[in-house]
C-alpha cells in the first residue's frame, strides 16, 4: 500500500513538472480587416510570445497554408521571455474567400517538438470598375454558363 501511494506521489510530481517547464508560447496571425483585390500582395502579421520565464523555444517553424499554396518560414530560438513579430507578404490571390492556417512547430526543453495551430480569413475582391464612358450604351452581353477565378473568359 505505501509502495502505491509513494509511485502516485512521484507520478503527480513528475507530470506536474512537466506542465509547468513545458515552453508556453502565444500564437497569433494577423491581416488587415479589409478587403483586397487580385492585384494586392497580403500583408500578414505573425506573432509569438514566449510566456515562459526559463526555458526557450528552439529551432522554430511557422508554416503558412492557404488552400493548397503553401509558405514556410525558419524563425530560429525564441528566448524566455522574448517576442517576435515577423511581418510577412504573400503574393496575390484570385478574388475569393480564403482561410489562412498557421501552424507553429518548436522543440521543447525535453526535446519534444510541439505543433500550435491558428486560423484567420481574408477576402479578395474582384478590381472596382472604372466610371463607363458617356453615350455609351450596353444593349446584350453574353456570359459563359461556368466562371472560374483566375481563368480569362470572354463577354
Amino acid at each position: 500500500m505505501m509502495k502505491k501511494v509513494l509511485m502516485c506521489t512521484l507520478l503527480g510530481i513528475i507530470f506536474i513538472s512537466l506542465i509547468v517547464l513545458a515552453v508556453n508560447l502565444e500564437f497569433t496571425i494577423d491581416i488587415p480587416d479589409k478587403i483586397f483585390y487580385s492585384n494586392e500582395t497580403i500583408p500578414v502579421n505573425a506573432s509569438i510570445i514566449n510566456r515562459e520565464i526559463s526555458f526557450s523555444a528552439r529551432d522554430v517553424t511557422l508554416n503558412i497554408s492557404i488552400g493548397k499554396r503553401a509558405f514556410f518560414y525558419e524563425l530560429g530560438d525564441i528566448k524566455a521571455s522574448d517576442s517576435i513579430l515577423r511581418e510577412l507578404t504573400l503574393p496575390e490571390f484570385p478574388p475569393g474567400d480564403y482561410v489562412i492556417k498557421g501552424i507553429l512547430t518548436y522543440t521543447g526543453l525535453f526535446d519534444e517538438t510541439t505543433h500550435l495551430e491558428t486560423y484567420n480569413s481574408f477576402h479578395v475582391g474582384f478590381p472596382e470598375m472604372g466610371r463607363l464612358p458617356r453615350n455609351i450604351v450596353i444593349k446584350e452581353f453574353i456570359l459563359p454558363e461556368k466562371i472560374v477565378a483566375g481563368e480569362t473568359h470572354a463577354i
